[in-house]
């Protein structure tokens, strides 16, 4: 029997590539969108879609998406002089040559950071008048330049699916919300505030707002385009706890958490026509704990949709396909232990999905939501496989959700949610590989997708809410994360947390 991983790889090899704490930067800016928000004299409204009356310009989204490349790579070549940046017509002609492989990236790097990178691209050719699927290529060819040229590291497959199928994701939703700040009626300091925002969320937009002239213009209007779309921005904030389900006293991690969430659209109308037209997203902070920054992001966004005719007035059943990427991420409770608590990711995954609504006496409304995805790309925690920045297995699989809520008019609100992840790792090393007697160089030459086996991963959450006053409502929330591991070469590992939350909430 093989001697588990656990220090394999603790002196990573040099030349690991890294694209930026994305997470610090996501975390930042949605911060500040929420302090603007607040502070803003206007109401927060979507306009139908910017692009359009946006003219295509696709030699400067061309253009754009490569200069996102050698910007990064500048950076990362001349500021941090990163060992991975050190790129030449060799390096090219080897990736080239050579082909995809696994990487042994950080998990946050390669399940949130690039699929972040693939938003930026989308970006520019939405910025330049694209619509979504004209918006596609783009990102993939970002990608593809990316992998095979800007790194002296050989192109990851792993990545080039992350970032262009969660960049499609992340790029609408930014580029939605970029455009929910903008508005050309604002002055002074209220419109610096909205155009510094919204070119924090689109870079890409705001820089060419700023070439065109636009960022100076005012005018009677929000925005180029007519047409409201229904917005609703909720923030909430308090103490989180985690409880590991131990006879051990004392496993127990305080924090304060932020949790935002945003539905945009209305998933029942017959006017949405475009991806993403009805979408929804929640992220999740965590401050004053070891726990990691971002907790985990969550998108649902529409892609199309149908209406199910009912006899009764008071129903209504919605179905259609619908795009997901989710990220949970948690740091150990216990300070020694070696695995962390829970660590799940579905950069690509896409499914059919519907909701089922009905108004009820006395104002209360009940709702229903299903959905199963098949994923294309994943990531969950392991438990043997430490191999120079990994402590995850990457793999594909399938992923089921059920939502369901009792609202009571507008005084308070009841939830369930039950997700479930089931991710298998199919090319793995052998039965006799001892991971803790690799030297890095061979390590970095595995080119495998971790520990062959699969995980099920499952959430249980439960929250009320009770509205207060002024829009401030008080809420109660607990969770359930059950983790499964099985490992072809290992025993069986099973792991159960306990998450509370009691906060306060704004709802714009």
């Amino acid at each position: 029997m093989r001697q588990k991983a656990y220090d394999a790889g603790s002196n990573p090899a040099t030349g690991t590539k890294r694209l930026g704490d994305w997470g610090k930067i996501i975390s930042k800016l949605f911060l500040t969108v929420t302090a603007v928000c607040c502070i803003s004299r206007y109401p927060l409204s979507a306009q139908s879609d910017t692009v359009v009356t946006l003219r295509k310009a696709t030699a400067r989204a061309a253009a754009e998406t490569a200069g996102i490349n050698v910007s990064i790579w500048a950076f990362n070549r001349f500021v941090t002089q990163e060992d991975f940046a050190k790129i030449s017509f060799k390096t090219m002609g080897n990736n080239l040559s050579r082909g995809f492989v696994w990487d042994n990236d950080q998990f946050s790097t390669n399940l949130l950071g690039h699929p972040y990178h693939g938003g930026l691209y989308f970006n520019a050719a939405r910025a330049n008048g694209m619509n979504f699927r004209q918006s596609i290529p783009y990102t993939v060819a970002g990608s593809l330049m990316w992998e095979f040229f800007m790194e002296n590291e050989y192109p990851s497959i792993n990545d080039f699916i992350a970032t262009p199928v969660g960049g499609m994701a992340m790029g609408e939703i930014t580029f939605r919300l970029s455009g929910l700040l903008i508005d050309n009626r604002a002055t002074g300091w209220n419109r610096f505030g909205r155009e510094m925002l919204s070119t924090l969320i689109s870079p890409v937009n705001g820089l060419n707002r700023i070439l065109s002239g636009e960022v100076w213009k005012t005018s009677n209007y929000r925005d180029n385009v007519s047409g409201d779309i229904p917005v609703k921005f909720y923030i909430e904030t308090g103490h989180r706890a985690l409880v590991e389900d131990s006879e051990i006293r004392n496993r127990i991690d305080n924090a304060v958490f932020l949790d935002m969430q945003l539905l945009y659209g209305n998933l029942f109308s017959e006017e949405n026509e475009k991806p993403y037209d009805a979408f929804q997203m929640r992220i999740s902070f965590n401050f004053l704990s070891k726990q990691p920054v971002i907790g985990n992001v969550n998108l649902v966004g529409q892609l199309w949709g149908k209406n199910i005719p009912l006899k009764s007035e008071k129903s209504t059943l919605h179905w259609g396909v619908f795009q997901h990427f989710d990220y949970y991420d948690s740091n150990t409770v216990f300070e020694r232990q070696q695995v962390n608590s829970y660590r799940i990711a579905e950069a690509a995954a896409l499914g059919v999905g519907g909701q089922y609504r009905r108004t009820l006496k006395r104002n209360r409304q009940f709702f229903l939501s299903a959905y199963l995805n098949g994923v294309l790309l994943g990531g969950s925690i392991t438990d043997y496989y430490r191999v120079i920045e990994r402590d995850y297995n990457l793999g594909s699989g399938f992923s089921s959700k059920l939502y369901a809520g009792l609202l009571f008019g507008n005084k308070a609100g009841l939830y369930v949610k039950i997700e479930d992840y089931r991710l298998f790792t199919w090319k793995g090393y052998s039965a006799d590989t001892d991971l803790s007697q690799l030297t890095a160089y061979e390590t970095s030459q595995l080119n495998i997708q971790g520990d062959r086996g699969n995980t099920k991963f499952t959430i249980l959450n439960l929250k009320f809410d009770y509205y207060l006053k002024k829009r401030y409502v008080f809420s109660l929330e607990t969770s359930y994360y059950l983790r499964n591991s099985f490992c072809d070469y290992f025993p069986r590992v099973k792991y159960q947390i306990v998450e509370s939350k009691i906060g306060i909430g704004y709802l714009l």
